[in-house]
């Protein structure tokens, strides 16, 4: 199994992606971005203990050192 690097800009976006949209779940966001759902959550987590991203309404992409931009 070959291991992916994502750009701390992937990241962010995916992150905003899945919270931009309240209906959204992690499972459906991951597989249009063709990445795990473990995977997702885990950058999503990551977001929340920065403050960034404390509710799904919320944009995470601060968390990865780029203001948020999606919406």
């Amino acid at each position: 199994m070959v291991m992916e690097v994502h750009l701390p800009e992937f990241k962010a976006d995916a992150v905003a992606l899945y919270l931009a949209d309240p209906a959204r779940t992690i499972a459906s966001a991951a597989r249009d971005l063709v990445i795990s759902r473990e995977t997702l959550q885990l950058w999503a987590r990551q977001a929340q203990p920065a403050g960034t991203a404390p509710e799904k309404a919320a944009a995470g992409a601060e968390a990865f050192g780029r203001p948020a931009t999606l919406r």
